[in-house]
């Protein structure tokens, strides 16, 4: 019947009397009359009965009149679709149905949409735009040329795919957000599905053939020093602060200038390359080709989260083609930034790119730093749901792959250890033994993985390997410990994390393996055979095997050591006392006696101690020396750690090598290790000596702004014990410095601070953030001599200049981000009630108490930024609020008797009457706060009117603050006429955001439903990615 309906049709259309016309009607009626066969309703009929079929049949009987309506149709389509069609679902059958016909007509009769497309592409209507490329996404993705074997002159021997893509890229760069992301949509899917043609001008414009160098990148990256440095300081295998200089160091060095120059090379390569391919017309698209990347890097910076997820994912697409564009320092910058994307979405789109792009680069160095980089902000996300993807990620990519060496691949044998060294190169080790004590509570580590990381120690891979028995020794035992040694006497002078492997499993070894364990470590320390850093925890491990095998520890043996080391040390002083550089054993053995002659409390030999004083008042006395030796700094070092080490039990020697230290201290010029193994040794001295080295604490202090990064973490750290020891006190110019430490260029240096800081509030003082926030500002603006301080007193700060004062932009920044640290670890309720402070300082103003002068302007400017600060977070986490409640309740129920309702009903009274007393200061700040404003204008007016700008800013972000937040409040304030019209532009701005809102999502509702804009289509577009990622 269907085939009979469809002849007649096509017999009506026939033309009378060669009237051409009548039959475009006739074409023309039908196809009105048909159009809603087009409808979802009649989705699913057979394919006999399509309509589309007798429109086939007329392209056949009548090609140019049916061409006519049909392009009329897509163009209608395109730009005016019948107010039936207005569901997305119909809509987009009605487009399919277009792009058939137009598909039919271009390869039976040379008739193209491209060139109307090109028409519209700038329309004044957004949908329409959108449709243009909705179309041009279509028509992108099946093959399509002119069928005809006549007429060759008239086709075109450029492929209007060269068209499209230039139609695409203008889209691309639109402002409208919705078309946008379409456009970056439509490239999405070409990139992964495009037809033929499409898929060959990505490929000779982007595809880079990537040479298989595996090995050589992986021993490139074998920086030795930097690891065992960092992964030292994480672990606390040993506490040495020496920073000897090894020869594997410079061969690293020199591999990796090596990498450097292969990666520039490559980069240069692939930018100079002339686009060649045999699609014609391609040069005509060159520039866009070019630019593409570009481009898309614009599309991950959006506003628009939707547009940065699909622009990332094609950029994904354009790295399969080419490796060599992970190593652009713009794709590292940006995909860090994602990594950090406030939108949960977007993060987890990163994380399935990355693992992706490792599956399929799995040993390309940069990829691997980089993916390693943005592991660990993932696993520190707070999303528990990315965090557990990250953490399975770091599984699959490390442990799961790890097999033994010569079971391997040579593509994939290297890429666990990579990532293991680059995540502790980062100096993130914690990560890998959070992520390993958790995987052991699951069994998901098994012995079986165990014995398979232990045959690696044998392999170039043995320093990583060492590293993660390291991390595992604590929580698993190995079957056969005696493994271990076979390797010992060859490695352990370059690798620290064997030691601690062997303490782990001490009581594990056999007799035998034990004899000859002891046996090897003592010939170490007799022949100096070993690393300066080792001897400490070299020395310190034979004492525990005597104890473990003999039940205590012999002091015949120790005073054997003592005495074979002060033969060699007498025996060769010349080597020391000469101003060449002492050899590597003399050195050890200067470690080996200082060991035991404090084990033995014996006083030092006069003559051993003799030479040590003399070298070292003849570097104390003058600069220069220090300065011509400069290849000497370990032979210092080590003299400097024994006479320390020395002086813990004697006070005369004390005495004398602090002077000498302090000389040394004091130098201009001096090298980093030095340092570090100065503050080291003061710091061990003050616990034995406090009185003598009281004086000098200020010169340690002082390091905590030091250039160098290790000397300030060695510091920091050092002051930490001291401060929580009560060796020094939390106040004056210690707590200014760690302060400022929280926004140090480093972030292991910040984090080291925000640690010490909060350990200190947590463990000693819990109301030290809260005492001194405001202290701070006048600290920070060199406005102290003027007020009164309990944590900063004069004698503490010596009246010395902050170097973070001043009214640059870059001073302010750094002290808003000091008061923004103190803001987010000081309970909601305790900061409430530092908004008393604004009565008081508008007194002060009042009665001319505030003094006149420039630094007074920048602490009001401070003040007002840090009282804004502090309304804010009335509309902080809830759950903030009852912190300093519960410490109240705490303290009035110490006795714990209490039952669980009396409890609660003592916490919500304590929690009314905090809330009773911040509603009265807020009340009464207030009431002031017009007055308090008009006091500032006048006192900055007067002394600073450059800083009015910025005063009238602070003013007003601090009064629309207090609307805000404190709405109840403020509505019947006096002046009313001041705080209402703070309240109407408060409501006018937020009724502005919300109409902007709904007009951008009701431009086009299909498009925002098809970008997955809503939550739980953003849920189950994630939950495919991470299906796909798996």
């Amino acid at each position: 019947m269907a085939e009979n309906i469809f002849t007649t049709l096509a017999m009506i259309c026939l033309p009378e009397h060669d009237d051409h016309n009548q039959c475009a009607t006739t074409i023309s009626m039908i196809l009105n009359k048909t159009a809603v066969f087009y409808t979802s309703e009649y989705k699913n009929v057979p394919s006999a009965f399509n309509i589309h079929n007798v429109f086939l049949r007329l392209l056949e009987q009548n090609p140019q009149d049916t061409c006519g309506v049909l392009t009329n149709f897509i163009k209608s389509v395109l730009t005016n679709p019948p107010k039936v069609f207005s569901r997305p679902d119909d809509y987009a059958i009605l487009l399919d149905a277009a792009v058939r016909y137009e598909l039919v007509m271009y390869r039976k009769c040379n008739v193209s949409i491209v060139g109307y497309l090109k028409q519209i592409e700038t329309h004044a209507d957004a949908s329409t735009r959108i449709n243009t490329v909705e179309m041009i996404s279509k028509l992108a993705m099946v093959d399509c040329s002119v069928d005809w074997e006549l007429f060759q002159s008239e086709i075109s021997n450029v492929p209007r795919e060269i068209e499209l893509i230039g139609l695409l890229h203008n889209k691309l760069l639109e402002k409208s957000n919705t078309v946008r992301l379409k456009a970056f949509q439509c490239l999405l899917k070409i990139l992964q599905n495009g037809n033929k043609t499409m898929k060959q001008i990505f490929r000779d414009a982007f595809y880079s053939a990537n040479a298989d160098e595996d090995e050589r990148n992986y021993l490139q990256m074998n920086d030795v020093e930097e690891l065992f440095r960092t992964a030292e300081l994480e672990l606390g295998i040993s506490r040495a602060a020496l920073n000897f200089g090894h020869h594997p160091m410079s061969v690293a060095n020199a591999s990796s200038s090596g990498c450097d120059k292969t990666i520039d090379d490559g980069k240069s390569s692939t930018t100079s390359q002339k686009l060649t391919s045999d699609v014609a017309g391609i040069e005509t698209i060159e520039g866009i080709l070019t630019s593409l990347p570009n481009t898309i890097y614009d599309g991950m910076l959006s506003p628009m989260s939707a547009i940065r997820r699909v622009a990332l994912s094609c950029l994904e697409c354009i790295l399969e083609l080419n490796r060599n564009r992970i190593d652009e320092p713009i794709f590292d910058h940006i995909i860090t930034k994602l990594a950090k994307d406030p939108v949960m979405l977007m993060r987890r789109t990163t994380l399935n790119v990355l693992n992706k792009l490792i599956t399929l680069y799995p040993n390309y160095l940069p990829l691997i730093k980089l993916w390693s980089k943005c592991l660990l902000f993932f696993l520190d996300d707070v999303d528990q749901k990315l965090k557990e993807s990250a953490m399975e990620s770091l599984k699959t990519n490390v442990f799961d792959n790890i097999c033994r060496y010569e079971d391997s691949s040579s593509r994939k044998v290297f890429t666990p250890w990579m990532i293991v060294r680059s995540i502790l190169v980062i100096g993130k080790i914690n990560v890998l033994k959070s992520a390993v004590d958790s995987w052991i509570q699951k069994s998901i580590l098994t012995a079986k993985n165990l014995s398979i990381i232990e045959s690696h120690i044998f392999t170039v891979n043995c320093s990583e390997a060492w590293i993660i028995l390291s991390i595992i020794a604590n929580k698993m035992k190995s079957k056969n410990p005696d493994l271990v040694i076979k390797t010992m006497n060859d490695i352990l002078q370059q690798d620290t994390y064997i030691l601690s492997v062997i303490k782990s499993w001490l009581a594990d070894f056999t007799r035998p393996g034990l004899n000859q364990l002891f046996k090897i470590l003592t010939d170490l320390l007799r022949t100096g055979s070993t690393n300066i850093s080792l001897v400490s925890d070299i020395y310190s491990l034979c004492c525990m095997i005597k104890e473990n095998a003999d039940g205590l520890i012999d002091e015949t043996w120790i005073a054997g050591i003592r005495e074979s080391s002060a033969e060699y040390l007498l025996h060769f002083r010349a080597h020391y006392e000469s101003a060449h550089v002492a050899n590597e054993r003399y050195l050890i053995s200067l470690l080996v006696y200082a060991e035991a002659t404090t084990d033995l409390n014996d006083r030092p030999d006069i003559n051993i101690l003799g030479i040590l004083l003399k070298y070292l008042a003849h570097i104390a006395a003058d600069e220069k020396c220090l300065l011509i030796q400069t290849n000497q700094t370990r032979k210092i070092n080590v003299t400097i750690i024994v006479l320390a080490r020395l002086g813990l039990r004697d006070g005369s020697l004390a005495s004398t090598v602090i002077a000498e230290f302090n000389k040394i201290l004091k130098f201009k010029t001096i090298h980093q290790s030095i340092l570090c193994t100065l503050i080291t040794a003061f710091a061990d001295l003050c616990k034995r000596h406090t009185s003598l080295v009281d004086s000098s604490i200020s010169t340690v202090i002082g390091q905590l702004s030091s250039p160098y990064l290790a000397v300030r973490s060695v510091a920091l750290n050092n002051l930490n014990e001291l401060i929580l020891q009560d060796y020094v006190k939390m106040r004056g110019t210690v707590l200014l410095n760690i302060l400022k430490l929280i926004i140090d260029e480093d972030d292991h240096i910040a984090a080291q601070a925000f640690y010490v800081i909060q350990l200190y509030v947590n463990s000693k003082n819990e109301k030290l953030l809260k005492v001194s926030l405001l202290e701070c500002v006048y600290v920070f603006n060199n406005y102290l001599k003027y007020a009164e301080s309990d944590m900063f007193p004069a004698s503490e700060i010596d009246n010395e200049e902050c170097d973070l004062a001043g009214s640059d932009e870059r001073s302010l920044q750094k002290r808003c981000a000091i008061y923004d640290f103190f803001v987010d670890n000081i309970d909601d309720l305790s900061l409430l009630k530092l908004l008393k402070n604004v009565n008081k300082i508008h007194q002060q103003l009042t009665k001319g108490r505030y003094v006149e002068c420039s630094q007074g302007v920048s602490t009001l400017i401070d003040l007002i930024y840090v009282f804004k600060c502090m309304c804010s977070v009335r509309s902080r986490d809830k759950a903030k609020l009852s912190k300093g409640v519960g410490t109240m309740s705490d303290e009035t129920n110490a006795d714990g008797n209490e039952g669980p309702s009396v409890k609660r009903s003592r916490l919500k009274a304590a929690h009314t009457q905090s809330e009773t007393e911040m509603t009265t200061i807020v009340e009464k700040m207030i009431a002031v706060y017009h007055g308090f404003q008009q006091e500032v204008r006048q006192y900055v007016q007067k002394l600073e009117p450059t800083q009015m700008e910025l005063v009238d800013k602070r003013l007003e972000e601090l009064a629309l603050a207090i609307a805000g937040n404190f709405r109840a409040l403020v509505e019947f304030a006096k002046p009313m006429n001041f705080w209402r019209s703070l309240l109407k532009l408060i409501d006018n701005t937020k009724e502005s955001k919300r109409k902007q809102s709904r007009k951008s999502s009701g431009k086009t509702k299909s498009d925002d439903e098809s970008a997955g804009e809503s939550d739980e289509e953003d849920e189950m577009d994630d939950d495919a990615l991470d299906i796909e990622g798996g």
